[in-house]
Formats: structure tokens, C-alpha cells, sequence
């Protein structure tokens, strides 16, 4: 009995040794073709036209939210009584960040090159 997909010596009529000839070989490939069990083909996924993929995108946020940074400045600013340590504290409660005093030292530095303090 023939099995699908697997081809014995008997079918070729191969050589003991495995070496065959060229006309071997060929009845060998015209065999498994003839025995080859056809498959379906899986479906391509179709993308959807461009449109769509930019529909379904999130929109962006309006405001983007205030960072770390800005709001030292503003804390610096707004408190110039303020010790560097007392602002971070603040900056650490509102964000939930590691602010520390030298973090707000560096933003002050910064501010005095600018010319903004």
C-alpha cells in the first residue's frame, strides 16, 4: 500500500546504497507530485484601507499634563521664601516623584543663567 508522502525504494526502484541515477531521480519527483495531497492555501488577512487605520487611532490629549520641571519653576516663582527642600516636598507629594533639594537647586541655577529668577 501507497502512503501519502512517503516514498520507498520499491516505488523508485533506487539502487541499495541510496545513490540513484538522473532517470531515477526524476521518476522519484514525478511519483511524490503524483502522490502529493493538495492543501489549502491559508487566507491572507486583509488590511484595512488607510482611512480606517487612522479612525480608530486614540485621539491625542489636549493638554498635556505638567511635569516635574515646570512645576518646580512655578514653585520656585511663585514661593522665593521657600527653602529647596520644602519645594521638593511639594513636588514629591503633587507627583509622586523622587524630587530631592538638589534637584530644585539645579532648577534654580538653571533659572539664574536664563535670567528667569
Amino acid at each position: 500500500m501507497k502512503q501519502a508522502g512517503v516514498v520507498t525504494s520499491k516505488v523508485v526502484g533506487a539502487i541499495p546504497g541510496g545513490k540513484m541515477t538522473k532517470a531515477q531521480k526524476a521518476k522519484l519527483a514525478a511519483d511524490i507530485k503524483a502522490a502529493a495531497i493538495p492543501v489549502a492555501k491559508p487566507e491572507k488577512k486583509v488590511k484595512p484601507p488607510k482611512a480606517q487605520q487612522v479612525a480608530t487611532k486614540p485621539a491625542a490629549p489636549a493638554v498635556k499634563p505638567e511635569g516635574i520641571g515646570s512645576l518646580a519653576k512655578k514653585l520656585i516663582l511663585a514661593n522665593r521664601d521657600w527653602t529647596n527642600e520644602k519645594i521638593a516636598a511639594t513636588v514629591r507629594d503633587t507627583r509622586g516623584s523622587n524630587t530631592t533639594g538638589s534637584c530644585i537647586a539645579w532648577y534654580k541655577s538653571k533659572m539664574r543663567l536664563k535670567g528667569e529668577l
